[in-house]
């Protein structure tokens, strides 16, 4: 459709266009990284802090040296808090990683985000283990 201003000798032509406009997303790309990396960090924060209070308490009990005295190895007992800590990883994974499908990575597979979360998460217990 042209649109003729013929005192200012301009002539507008507008025309349809294929593309669709830019719609800005709800978070930028900075403040997504931002909310992504503290929701992680808080996450393994929480679950270091919860599997080193309970070490903690198990060394003031002296569980470890009355388990050496039954016979059983230090493999059995770190076996025992890894296992415990993969089943609360395996659940606090699921819950991080259908929080940034639904919010943060709309177009992302959720099983990579639940294997990335699940593999930082189990990375937690060697830091602990290490810190311990």
């Amino acid at each position: 459709m042209a649109l003729n201003n013929t005192e200012a000798e301009l002539t507008y032509l507008i025309s349809p266009s294929a593309i669709k406009p830019y719609v800005q997303d709800k978070m930028s790309s900075v403040g997504r990284e931002l909310i992504v990396t503290i929701f992680f960090i808080l996450s393994m924060l929480i679950i270091l802090v919860c599997l080193l209070s309970r070490m903690q308490t198990e060394k003031r009990s002296k569980m470890r040296d009355f388990m050496r005295t039954m016979g059983v190895s230090d493999t059995c007992y770190y076996l025992s808090y890894f296992i415990f800590h993969a089943i609360c990883s395996l659940l606090l994974a699921a819950m991080i990683a259908l929080v940034a499908r639904l919010e943060l990575f709309a177009n992302t597979y959720y099983a990579l985000l639940f294997i990335q979360a699940y593999l930082m998460l189990l990375n937690t217990f060697t830091f602990a283990v290490l810190i311990k």
